[in-house]
């Protein structure tokens, strides 16, 4: 992973902060150019579910699973 996150902050797509409290953990966000490529990578996003047979009603509900998903895995 630390690879990736290096080369996509060096791109200026992303930010890494380490937690003064506890330096094992970085807090990673999008810095603006990775908003703005996010923005223009949606349309995208949305076509190829479409193109899947997927509704706006699937999305969410994958959406959703991959969240609560995401969570569970970052309690551990």
């Amino acid at each position: 992973m630390t690879p990736l996150l290096k080369r996509l902050q060096a791109n200026g797509l992303i930010r890494r902060e380490r937690q003064v409290d506890d330096e094992h953990l970085v807090q990673i966000t999008l810095a603006q150019q990775g908003v703005e490529l996010r923005e223009r990578a949606r349309p995208t996003s949305v076509a190829r579910g479409r193109a899947a047979g997927f509704t706006a009603r699937d999305t969410k509900e994958v959406k959703s699973f991959l969240e609560r998903l995401t969570a569970n895995v970052s309690a551990c």
